[in-house]
């Protein structure tokens, strides 16, 4: 992929991210020149080139460069086919060995059909089906003969792509050739099939690029400017691939008639060199790269609620390829797991959005189908304020019960550590709430263990008992680590000589062992204090019957009343007296 042929004696034979390397025709060699587009990564390298490469595959690390027949390249500047070895030959950029490139020439008949490379290796196919593995130190890796015709082949990282034709290529009813691909996806070292299976173009259409995705996405575009990556290939079975960008469609709505050579993709952005119209490859020298954002072909793109629900699909689509392509490597999701809340805050901002419009429209169904697919517990709250502030009152109680039941309550969780076994150790906050300490330690013939618990305990002005902070205290004691679990005891009563009673008083031996102890009559005081408290208020009268009665009500109110019912008696005895 990235190679070009011939135009005006120049020609590409690698163009990506990293850089391009551009082969310049002379009388009796070529000349290399290699430019990067971040220039503090490497320095431009130019050099002779004498066996006139025609291949190459450029990684950060290095170059792959490969000699081959004038049939297998599409070059009328190389030797006549069959004549001579061909070479495979690796140029390191950076390396902490002085010694670092390596060079194989291969056997007479057996040329190179396709290179790539990556900074776990090399990889050839050549033209007797043979597919070659290569360390970054030129250690030949594995070797293995591969089905069909290849088509391409690209690497980065542990994978290897391969784009084979299928076998049963065959003619459609207009008579036109129809080209079917198969893939591979195998680890550089050749030990593992990743995934396999049919490799889908438009109809007539052939596939002109493959490559990997900024996120590692094997991806391909066919002539026809569909672009699709294979998603889920970490579970071969499920593996599919999706289509991503129609850029043919993207001209078309431009107005013009551009057409586009690929170069990178990221999850956002498809990077292309944009040919003039006519031309499929680009100028020389290397034109601005363009940048065209991802628009996954769904229905109604055209609306606010079609566009929203593609950004939506290609971030949930992206989304699971990091997570996926972690589990697979083994390694951790890129950016830890800040970075993966972040990306799924982002893919919940989407859901909102829709759930908003949705609600907006009144299709409560739909609000709660995107609902489902929230992934943070705080996101699920913001969506039923967002269908209380619309007044969907039932929706609201729906979502609520959807978040109960993907997210669990509060209560859910109490009633369980409650019912569950004895078994099974309660949470350490439950388990200190149930065990509590005592609220004094009387006596002077304790336990040293249970006078170091009372210690730091506190008593308060209205009795109640209150557990200190203080580290070792009794709180503490209570829980011990054992192992990865969290082990809980439940606090031991006092060591006494007689059975445990409510106020932890080790009991004497004799009658006249007891000694007067300030903080025994105190908490006794205490405690009568306040039986007393319960008592006169259970017996004191409420204020309405209190001024029923009569009771604590103030002199001069008194007066004024006895006052009001003597000037509303008067008039009565009056006209009793009339009558007599």
């Amino acid at each position: 992929p990235g190679s070009t042929p011939w135009v005006s004696g120049r020609r590409y034979l690698a163009f990506n991210m990293v850089g391009s390397v551009v082969a310049v025709a002379q009388d009796s060699y070529n000349s290399i020149d290699i430019t990067f587009h971040d220039k503090s990564l490497h320095r431009d390298v130019h050099f002779s080139d004498s066996f006139r490469f025609a291949l190459a595959a450029l990684t950060e690390s290095g170059c792959l460069f490969a000699t081959t027949t004038k049939a297998l390249a599409n070059d009328h500047a190389l030797r006549s086919a069959d004549d001579a070895e061909s070479v495979l030959s690796f140029r390191a950029f950076a390396s902490w060995s002085a010694s670092a490139d390596w060079m194989f020439k291969l056997p007479l008949k057996e040329h190179p059909r396709c290179i790539a490379a990556s900074s776990h290796g090399a990889a050839a196919v050549t033209s007797l089906g043979m597919l070659r593995l290569f360390t970054c130190g030129g250690v030949q890796r594995h070797i293995e003969s591969l089905p069909g015709r290849v088509v391409t082949c690209v690497a980065r990282g542990d994978l290897l792509l391969v784009v084979l034709e299928a076998l049963g290529s065959v003619k459609s009813n207009m008579g036109a050739r129809r080209l079917e691909y198969e893939y591979v996806l195998m680890t550089m070292d050749g030990q593992t099939r990743v995934a396999r299976g049919c490799c889908p173009v438009g109809p007539g259409a052939e596939i002109v690029w493959a490559g990997f995705s900024e996120e590692g996405h094997p991806a391909t575009c066919d002539s026809k400017g569909m672009l699709r990556v294979l998603h889920r290939y970490w579970a071969a079975s499920d593996a599919c691939w999706v289509p991503v960008l129609d850029t043919r469609r993207l001209a078309s709505e431009r107005g013009n008639h551009e057409t586009f050579w690929p170069v990178a993709l990221s999850a956002s952005q498809f990077i292309v060199a944009t040919c003039k119209p006519k031309t499929r490859f680009p100028p020389f020298p290397a034109p601005i790269l363009d940048e065209l954002d991802v628009e996954v072909p769904l229905l109604h793109t055209d609306t606010s609620v079609g566009q929203q629900e593609a950004k939506l699909f290609a971030a949930r689509l992206f989304g699971d390829q990091l997570s996926g392509e972690a589990e697979r490597s083994g390694g951790d999701y890129p950016g830890g797991a800040s970075g993966q809340s972040r990306d799924d805050l982002e893919q919940d901002k989407l859901l909102l959005r829709l759930i908003q419009l949705a609600c907006k429209a009144d299709k409560s169904q739909r609000a709660v189908d995107l609902a489902q697919m929230i992934k943070l517990d705080r996101s699920f709250d913001a969506a039923i304020k967002i269908a209380v502030y619309q007044k969907q009152t039932t929706l609201a109680e729906r979502l609520m019960r959807i978040k109960d039941t993907k997210f669990g309550s509060e209560d859910d969780e109490y009633d369980d550590v409650h019912n569950s076994d004895d078994d099974q150790p309660a949470p350490a906050a439950l388990n200190a709430r149930r065990h509590r300490p005592p609220a004094a330690t009387y006596g002077q013939k304790q336990n040293t263990a249970t006078s170091k618990d009372s210690s730091d305990m506190d008593l308060s002005e209205d009795g109640a008992d209150t557990v200190s902070t203080k580290p070792g205290g009794m709180a503490a004691a209570m829980l011990e680590d054992e192992g990865p679990e969290l082990v809980v005891r439940p606090a031991k009563p006092p060591v006494t000589s007689k059975p445990f009673n409510p106020f932890g008083v080790a009991a004497p031996s004799t009658s006249m062992e007891i000694k007067r102890s300030d903080s025994f009559f105190k908490a006794a005081d205490l405690h009568s204090e306040s039986l007393s408290d319960v008592s006169s208020r259970a017996a004191s009268p409420s204020k309405r019957q209190q001024r029923e009665d009569g009771a604590a009500i103030a002199p001069r109110k008194q007066a004024k009343m006895s006052a009001f019912q003597y000037k509303k008696k008067a008039p009565i005895a009056d006209d009793a007296d009339d009558e007599a």
